[in-house]
């Protein structure tokens, strides 16, 4: 694939599907409903509550950036093969 706006579109798309699946799983196990409380000495007073619908969260986000990057790598294909289709019509003529 010798077009940039292909060879963009190809690294968008693998780029957001990783960056979807790892946030995703970050959300799954850190999404806190109440955040750890602290004190200026270091002691932990409580140790927050998990959100019960983290999983949910993260399957969303899972589901919108796959979706979302597999449109960039399928739009690179469609660009890749109309490039191809017009090299070979130009080495014809």
């Amino acid at each position: 694939m010798d077009n940039g706006i292909g060879k963009l579109a190809f690294g968008a798309g693998w780029t957001i599907l990783v960056i979807g699946a790892i946030a995703s799983v970050y959300i799954g196990l850190r999404l806190m409903l109440v955040p750890a409380e602290v004190g200026v000495t270091g002691y932990v007073f409580d140790e927050g509550i998990k959100h019960p619908l983290r999983w949910f969260i993260a399957g969303g986000l899972f589901t919108f950036t796959t979706v979302g990057g597999l449109i960039l790598v399928a739009i690179s294909g469609v660009i890749q093969e109309i490039e191809y289709r017009n090299e070979i019509r130009s080495n014809s003529a």
